[in-house]
């Protein structure tokens, strides 16, 4: 069996929405979320290969580019819609540029998959750029949005790939950098540190859970989001 660390987070909120996760089709990505990460990637990878950092001008060149390219300009509908997009995705853009990549001077890969066994599954996933720092630097785009800096430390989605990448890399403590999406152009970034015991503290944690998977053990969970979760007509018919 082959996972992902949103499948085992979300069978670490119910097991039973685990299988029927498993099997939905992924989710589907907005266009404003494809193109965000599609600039920051091409960015990151300009920047590595001539050593200069690509001006704002350009990246607003790129926006549009990937907007309007796709849509039919002559339709004053499609022609709005695409220029909100546009707007909200250069939003989210200069937040990361203004915050991040302005000061961005570090070697860096993008899109690195990384993969491990916990007895017969694999558990594998990519990271959207890691960063040769000291200590190491991963970046993460995503949609998950938290009141407070807890809640993304704690978010197992979150510690997993921190736990890939030093299993990986084989290093005690990993920076996450963390880019949420939310809606209008927001985009929140936290930086969070996991040490060597709260790394141990997750594989301890993921060990735990594919051991659960692989006995079949899928019990429905009961809390107080069962009513909006999308599953529950499916677990109470």
């Amino acid at each position: 069996m082959k996972l992902n660390a949103k499948l085992l987070k979300v069978f670490s909120q119910c097991p039973a929405a685990f299988l029927f996760t498993l099997k939905d089709k992924p989710p589907l990505v907005t266009e404003q979320e494809r193109i965000i990460k599609d600039i920051i990637r091409k960015c990151i990878i300009r920047t590595m290969e001539t050593s200069f950092r690509i001006k704002w001008r350009t990246i607003v060149g790129w926006v549009d580019k990937e907007i309007f390219s796709r849509i039919n300009i002559d339709d004053k509908e499609s022609f709005d819609t695409a220029k909100k997009n546009s707007e909200y995705a250069l939003l989210a853009l200069s937040t990361w540029y203004r915050e991040i990549y302005s000061t961005w001077d570090k070697e860096s890969f993008v899109d690195i998959q990384l993969e491990t066994f916990q007895g017969n599954i694999l558990i594998q996933d990519k990271i959207s750029i890691i960063t040769l720092t000291d200590p190491i630097t991963c970046t993460l785009i995503n949609k998950n949005f938290y009141d407070n800096k807890k809640g993304y430390y704690n978010d197992i989605e979150i510690k997993i790939l921190a736990w890939l990448v030093s299993k990986e890399l084989n290093c005690d403590i990993v920076n996450v950098q963390n880019l949420s999406l939310g809606v209008r152009g927001k985009m929140n970034i936290n930086n969070i540190a996991y040490d060597r015991e709260a790394l141990y503290k997750t594989e301890t944690y993921v060990r735990n859970i594919c051991k659960v998977i692989e006995n079949r053990y899928y019990y429905p969970s009961t809390n107080n989001e069962c009513r909006s979760c999308d599953y529950y007509l499916k677990c109470n018919p």
